[in-house]
């Protein structure tokens, strides 16, 4: 996708086909992806998973781990809508930060042409 959004500002290609383009790949992956997990489910993961994923048993065992502390999950998912508007509110704020220096530049570039 930053490719895209490249070839996209420099006029190769159009913002909404690459963005319909985009969610159409992330639903079809999505649907793989769940399929995978669907009919190969674990005996799939242990025995390809480190060969197509980089996934190890240690890993497994960690989640399994963390699955069963319900003090650390119980905490986790009471503070997650706080990550989720945290990381809205910094994006947001990175947005607003270079449009309005890209404005201020673009401002002094026609008032020196001028």
């Amino acid at each position: 996708m930053p490719f895209s959004g490249y070839l996209v500002s420099i006029g190769r290609f159009n913002l909404w086909a690459v963005g319909v383009a985009g969610a159409f790949g992330c639903v079809v992956g999505s649907l793989v992806a769940y399929w995978v997990g669907m009919y190969g489910g674990r005996p799939l993961i242990e025995r390809y998973g480190r060969y197509v994923l980089g996934l190890a048993y240690v890993g497994q065992k960690l989640g399994e781990q963390w699955n069963k502390d319900e003090t650390l999950k119980t905490l986790f998912h009471r503070f997650d809508f706080i990550i989720g508007i945290v990381g809205a509110l910094v994006i947001a704020w990175w947005v607003w930060r270079h449009v309005t220096q890209l404005r201020q530049e673009k401002g002094s570039r026609t008032e020196n042409a001028q």
